[in-house]
């Protein structure tokens, strides 16, 4: 059991990911796609981002 006064002090961490980047980059491949410039399928890592609160 934790009082209110403990459960304040807990950190937080969450990813970010670069949700602008991720549209365009998916936008341009869909369109090679469709265009057929591409005919196999990639594998694409965006990086996150972590982010630490407290």
């Amino acid at each position: 059991d934790a009082t209110p006064t403990t459960l304040d002090d807990i950190p937080v961490t969450w990813a970010s990911t670069p949700a602008r980047e991720l549209g365009t980059t998916l936008a341009d491949r869909m369109m090679q796609k469709i265009t057929h410039e591409e005919t196999h399928s990639r594998n694409l890592i965006i990086p996150a981002r972590l982010i630490a609160a407290k």
